[in-house]
C-alpha cells in the first residue's frame, strides 16, 4: 500500500455495469453506454459480435457462438479478462494471452467476461465482449488451535459470477485517493451477508449452538478464515526484460495488472488472493456483517485491522512470538490483527517487523456494524 498513490471512485462504474447486466432485454437491448447488446440465456454479447453474421446459443451455464457469414478460414481469439492478469511459465511471468480456436464456432463453458476477436480469411471481421453468467462454487477448509485444542472448519459457498463481475470492471489504477476513506471499500452486500451467515453456521456446528458469536473468539474465527483461506498473490517485478518473482515486486500487478489496486471483498473472494489492504477490507466487511466495530490501520507500507472488543483476553502463545498492539479510537480500545499471515495468529498480535506507534499510523478508518 502506497499512501501517495491517487485514484478515482468506481461507484459510477458499478451503476453502469448493473444497468448493463440487469437492464438488457432477453433478445437484445442497449446498455447505458450506448452499446447494443444481445442476450440469450446465460450469454450476453456486444460489439460487432452482435450481428446477423452470428448465431448465439446458450444451454444452462454454457454459451456458443457460431459464425454463419461468408468465408472459409475462421480463427477465434478469446481472452477471459476476469482471470488474473499474469500467468506463470516456469520462473517467468507473462501477461495472460488470447487462446486461439479454429473453425466456425466457439463454446464458452466457464462463467467469465471475455474479449473476443474473429478473423475470417486472415481479416479481422468482428470484435466484442461476451459475458457468461453462472455459479461460482467454493469449498473452504481451514483449522485453528485455541488453548491447545484444534478445530477444523468446512464451508461450502456458492454465488453468481455477476456478484463479482459488477465490482471488477474498473480494473486498472483503482487506488486510494488521498483524503478518501478506505472504509468505503469494505462493502457489505447480499453475497457477503450470505457468506457471513454460512460462516456463523459452521462456527455453531463446531463450537456448539450456544457458542457466542459476538465476542473475541468469534472475531478470531473470522480472522482465521481470511488468514487461512485467502492467499497472497505472487509478488512480481519487471527485471532485465522479463517479469519475475521478487521481494520488491507487487502482488496487485500479478492479479490486476496494476501496481496498486484496492479490491472490494467480492474480488478478493473470487481470486482467493489479495494483499494486505485487500484482506483487511474483506475482514472488515465480515466483521461489519457480524455486528463488530472495526477499523483499518494504515501504515506507510502495510495495512492492519483493529477490532473493538469488550473483554479481551491475551493469548500467552503470542507474547513471545509477536508484537502486541492495541489502539484507542474515540475512547474505545481496539485490538490490532494482521490478515496477511498465512497461518492463524489471533487478534492483538502482529509480526514484530511491523511496529505500530502514533508516529507510524497514517490513518485509522472505522468500519461500523452493518445495519440491515
Amino acid at each position: 500500500m502506497n499512501r501517495y498513490k491517487l485514484a478515482a471512485s468506481s461507484l459510477v462504474v458499478f451503476a453502469m455495469i448493473l444497468v448493463l447486466v440487469a437492464g438488457s432485454s432477453a433478445m437484445g437491448g442497449h446498455g447505458d453506454d450506448g452499446r447494443h447488446v444481445h442476450e440469450v440465456g446465460a450469454l450476453m454479447v456486444d460489439g460487432s459480435l452482435n450481428s446477423d453474421l452470428f448465431r448465439i446459443h446458450s444451454n444452462g451455464n454454457s454459451g456458443d457462438m457460431e459464425y454463419v457469414g461468408p468465408g472459409s478460414d475462421m480463427e477465434w481469439l478469446v481472452l477471459d479478462i476476469s482471470k488474473a492478469a499474469f500467468v506463470k511459465e516456469g520462473d517467468v511471468y507473462d501477461h495472460r494471452e488470447f487462446t486461439h480456436t479454429d473453425g466456425p464456432a466457439i463454446s464458452l463453458t466457464d462463467p467469465g467476461y471475455y474479449e473476443i476477436m474473429l478473423y475470417v480469411d486472415g481479416h479481422l471481421t468482428a470484435i466484442g465482449d461476451a459475458l457468461l453468467r453462472g455459479s461460482v462454487i467454493e469449498d473452504y477448509e481451514w483449522s485453528r488451535t485455541v488453548d491447545g485444542e484444534s478445530f477444523d472448519y468446512s464451508v461450502h459457498f456458492e454465488y453468481e459470477f455477476t456478484d463479482f463481475y459488477r465490482y471488477s470492471m474498473d480494473s486498472t489504477g483503482r487506488i486510494l485517493e488521498e483524503g478518501m476513506d478506505p472504509a468505503e471499500f469494505a462493502v457489505v452486500d447480499s453475497t457477503i451477508l450470505r457468506l457471513s451467515d454460512d460462516l456463523r453456521g459452521e462456527y455453531l456446528d463446531v463450537h456448539g449452538e450456544d457458542a457466542p458469536t459476538d465476542g473475541q473468539d468469534y472475531a478470531n474465527y473470522l480472522l482465521s478464515f481470511v488468514q487461512m483461506v485467502i492467499g497472497f498473490p505472487d509478488q512480481i517485478a519487471y527485471v532485465d526484460g522479463q517479469f519475475v518473482k521478487s521481494g520488491d515486486g507487487c502482488g496487485d500487478l500479478y492479479l490486476y495488472g496494476a501496481e496498486e489496486y484496492w479490491a472490494y471483498p467480492m474480488e478478493t473472494l473470487y481470486y482467493r488472493m489479495g494483499d494486505c489492504e485487500d484482506t483487511s477490507v474483506l475482514y472488515c466487511a465480515l466483521l461489519s456483517a457480524s455486528g463488530y466495530t472495526s477499523g483499518m490501520v494504515l501504515l506507510p507500507s502495510h495495512v492492519l485491522v483493529a477490532v473493538a472488543l469488550d473483554d479481551y483476553v491475551a493469548d500467552p502463545s503470542g507474547e513471545s512470538q509477536y508484537h502486541f498492539v492495541s489502539v484507542e479510537v474515540d475512547g474505545e480500545t481496539m485490538y490490532v490483527g494482521d490478515t496477511a499471515f498465512d497461518k492463524y495468529v489471533s487478534l492483538g498480535y502482529i509480526a514484530k517487523v511491523h511496529m505500530v506507534d502514533p508516529d507510524s499510523v497514517i490513518l485509522i478508518s472505522p468500519v461500523r456494524p452493518y445495519i440491515v
